[in-house]
């Protein structure tokens, strides 16, 4: 009897350590096709945005349904340059820390 107590904590430890692996490889996974599919979707959307660029401002007599309101459009040009200019700054910033890593024994944990 003793044992098998032993032994089922022992396996239980096990499938608890598989199964958290599991999960957090699936979130993993999750994070991935997320941030994927939002980098497509930032990309698209700016392709679209910038496809009109100087949409008409006021409905033609011909096509009404062919306008953008040019507040609502110089709104989204914006936004669209605000968040390549963060992720390039991102990007930049993180080459600047490589750079500084490789360079310098700043980030190196002391020996005691």
């Amino acid at each position: 009897m003793l044992y098998t107590n032993y032994r089922n904590r022992k396996l239980s430890i096990h499938v608890t350590e598989f199964s958290n692996r599991n999960i957090q490889r699936t979130f993993q996974a999750g994070d991935g096709v997320l941030t994927l599919f939002l980098i497509c979707w930032q990309a698209v959307s700016a392709y679209w945005t910038l496809g009109v660029w100087k949409p008409h401002a006021e409905p033609p007599l011909h096509d009404p349904d062919n306008w953008c309101h040019q507040g609502l459009y110089m709104f989204a040009v914006i936004q669209l340059a605000i968040s390549a200019t963060v992720v390039l700054g991102r990007i930049l910033f993180q080459f600047c820390l490589m750079i500084c890593f490789s360079c310098t024994d700043l980030f190196e944990s002391p020996e005691i």
